[in-house]
């Protein structure tokens, strides 16, 4: 039998998600995906699916290529696997989200809140995290080749075995940060303060310098 999200408003017709007078959101594209786990290009600016949207252990993985979830309150959503090439989650709280093994290559994840959130496996190459907040975040295995992070809050984040190879990290708080085998190939870590992380064990070739070094 196919798995489907569980949203715990439905018993109320879907209470705090459709009984509101009007939506930044499309409330057609909001059925969808609540019923399918599905919804290609969707118009998700605004939604608020805190406390809503439950994810069950062996529910199917979401597809939302495309989509478009700015500013979207996602906290603590369980989304494994989940499909969003190109999606956008500009200043979306991801905060304590799963999107382990997600495939979110080329998404825009620019100020979003992704703080203590698991991203184990993500695959993310290509994407923008500009500004975001990743303090605490699990990215062991990441792939994040040619990733932008620029002037992004990395501090305590777990990067073991990650890949950044050409990943722009300029003015990257990386205070605390675990760079345990973490592939940093041409990576550009200009602004970074590396009196405060472990570069020991970073694995790389052509690194960019920082601003201190000659």
């Amino acid at each position: 039998m196919r798995y489907f999200l569980l949203i715990s408003a439905l018993s109320c017709g879907l209470g705090g998600i459709v009984a509101q007078p009007s939506w930044a959101f499309n409330q057609e594209d909001l059925m969808k995906l609540l019923t399918t786990n599905k919804c290609y290009k969707c118009d998700l600016r605004d939604v608020n699916l805190q406390g809503k949207l439950l994810s069950s252990k062996n529910s199917e993985p979401i597809d939302i290529v495309k989509a478009d979830l700015t500013n979207a309150k996602l906290h603590g959503l369980r989304l494994p696997k989940s499909d969003a090439w190109e999606t956008i989650l500009i200043n979306s709280d991801l905060s304590g989200t799963d999107l382990s093994k997600g495939i979110f290559t080329e998404a825009n994840f620019s100020d979003a809140n992704l703080s203590n959130a698991n991203l184990k496996h993500l695959s993310a190459r290509g994407a923008d995290f500009s500004g975001a907040n990743l303090s605490g975040a699990n990215l062991t295995k990441a792939k994040l080749n040619n990733s932008s992070f620029q002037g992004a809050n990395l501090s305590g984040a777990n990067l073991t075995k990650a890949r950044l190879e050409g990943a722009n990290l300029q003015n990257v708080n990386l205070d605390g940060a675990i760079l345990d085998r973490t592939e940093l190939w041409n990576a550009n870590l200009n602004g970074v303060n590396k009196e405060k992380v472990d570069m020991s064990k970073v694995i790389y070739d052509r690194v960019l310098r920082f601003d201190s070094e000659k």
